[in-house]
């Protein structure tokens, strides 16, 4: 197999969507203001399922004692910026210069945002993205021999392997850590390997990419699915809790 039939049969199952979300006097937060109360809360549901969208009062999250809810610190100003704090594979923190998550205000660049528009996480600078992608292969190298397949110099941020794991073998951990409210303490957010890894015709890629420099880090939908996430847009404050989204929805 090769990695360009990879990436073919990867863009058919992407989850994408735009709403108006932010504060303008043009967004649906804005307009039905009296309604959403700038708060509103989602369910990405997997496998094209359906998923959920609550706004004002409705917009609640919960958890029990195997799920807590955690809330991150998003910047007031630069609504759904949130602050990278690092990321571990496999309980190692990578050396990566956090800088490079920082909102440049001069140039209204860089950071890192949360966004279900975007299908996958997308990191950038690419020195940063080389980083993780460069913890992931020794991992499945010294594990299982694996290598990843060449990928066509066009989608070289592509990320892939032809062979899947069986029940006996697994993945890497990854967490990204975000500060939290107030940026005291920390907020880990674990990686669902079943979507940060996706399985096509056999094999299977990471669905944390890298794009040309500059512009903005994204945490993408595929890394939101099976979480409901609240925000509280006026106040700053993003929750999520992990949730089985499809059941959620019935």
């Amino acid at each position: 197999m090769t990695g360009s039939n990879l990436i073919k049969t990867c863009e058919t199952i992407i989850i994408i969507g735009i709403f108006g979300l932010a504060l303008g006097p043009r967004s649906f937060l804005s307009q039905l203001g009296i309604e959403t109360n700038g708060r509103f809360s989602y369910c990405l549901a997997p496998d094209r399922g359906l998923s959920t969208m609550f706004f004002g009062d409705d917009a609640q999250i919960s958890g029990d004692s195997t799920r807590e809810v955690q809330t991150i610190a998003m910047n007031k100003m630069i609504k759904y910026h949130i602050y990278v704090n690092g990321i571990s594979v496999n309980g190692i923190r990578l050396p990566i210069n956090l800088s490079v998550f920082e909102f440049d205000p001069i140039r209204n660049n860089n950071g890192f945002f949360v966004d279900s528009g975007a299908p996958y996480t997308f990191i950038i600078p690419k020195s940063a993205y080389n980083t993780l992608k460069a913890a992931v292969v020794m991992y499945f190298r010294e594990k299982y021999g694996w290598q990843p397949i060449p990928m066509p110099r066009s989608e070289k941020s592509n990320f892939c392997y032809a062979t899947y794991p069986s029940d006996v073998q697994g993945f890497p951990s990854v967490i990204f850590h975000f500060a939290g409210i107030r940026q005291e303490g920390e907020i880990n957010w674990i990686m669902n390997n079943n979507y940060l890894f996706t399985k096509i015709n056999g094999g299977f890629c990471m669905t944390i990419l890298s794009l040309d420099e500059p512009g903005p880090s994204l945490f993408g939908a595929y890394q939101q699915i099976n979480f409901k996430i609240l925000f509280d847009v006026v106040n700053g404050l993003p929750s999520f809790v992990p949730q089985n989204c499809q059941e959620a929805s019935l």
